[in-house]
């Protein structure tokens, strides 16, 4: 498989993002790497992979970058 055929999705949860000295930092949670197949993404997949690192209730709310 080559490597473009996978986005690479970082969750973060738990925690905050602040910024400090100009850079943006995750502090007080967790993060977890995912390599979703570009063919397969979408909203479910996301959260079917979501669901591999974090019990997921729901009505969760996602926020991506």
């Amino acid at each position: 498989m080559d490597i473009l055929d996978t986005m690479p999705v970082r969750f973060h949860f738990g925690g905050d993002f602040v910024n400090h000295r100009n850079k943006k930092k995750y502090v007080g949670g967790r993060e977890a790497m995912s390599y979703i197949d570009r063919d397969k993404l979408s909203l479910l997949e996301i959260v079917g992979h979501l669901r591999d690192h974090l019990n997921v209730s729901e009505g969760v709310l996602l926020h991506w970058l």
